[in-house]
């Protein structure tokens, strides 16, 4: 789906893997180079300063929560396409990455339930069917639950997302003009520049 031109196995294997703290440096720099584009332009694609990506780079801040979905959604995108999204298109990508998150801790909820929960432990036939009637009273209220718990998780990250968006509107806050949007200080600041 992503339009990233990669010269080897190994960088295909480092974008795909999920942005973090100690990566998101290291994915900026490999994104500049699959692409072809400067730091300003990756800065303008993402909506902040070209400081902030020469910061996160030499790992001298760290990203926020913010800035990694948003450069996770660049990433599964691709450049080109992501820098034509208007911003309610990057902002619904946003949210759909922080509702798939929240689907992904329920069903692994589920399946922790599931596997503990019965009078045969684990995730063979047995445990599966002791598990689901122990946390539902009969099987199929079991498999009811469980399917409930990630539909559970998902709806309320979607929703945390929507009501700090309210608040922001009903407070008249400027929540976008924040200094701290996508960086925040390192741990240590005086981390090498890379």
């Amino acid at each position: 789906m992503s339009e990233w031109s990669y010269e080897s196995a190994e960088q295909k294997a480092k974008l795909d893997e999920l942005v973090t703290e100690d990566n998101c440096g290291e994915k900026l720099r490999l994104m500049r180079a699959l692409s072809g584009h400067s730091r300003r332009d990756l800065a303008k694609v993402l909506g902040g300063p070209e400081s902030t990506i020469y910061r996160l780079e030499r790992k001298q801040t760290l990203p926020t929560a913010v800035f990694m979905t948003s450069l996770r959604g660049l990433e599964l995108v691709g450049y080109d396409r992501f820098s034509k999204m208007s911003a309610g298109e990057k902002e619904s990508i946003s949210e759909t990455l922080g509702t798939a998150g929240g689907i992904t801790v329920g069903v692994g909820g589920s399946v922790a339930a599931i596997s503990v929960s019965g009078s045969v432990a684990g995730l063979s036939a047995p445990g599966i069917t002791s598990g689901l009637a122990a946390i539902g009273g009969t099987m199929i209220g079991g498999v009811v639950v469980a399917c409930s718990i990630p539909l559970a998780a998902g709806l309320s990250c979607y929703c945390l997302v929507k009501g700090i968006k309210a608040l922001c509107a009903t407070s008249n806050l400027d929540c976008t003009d924040v200094n701290d949007r996508y960086e925040k200080a390192s741990v240590d600041s005086s981390a090498p520049a890379a």
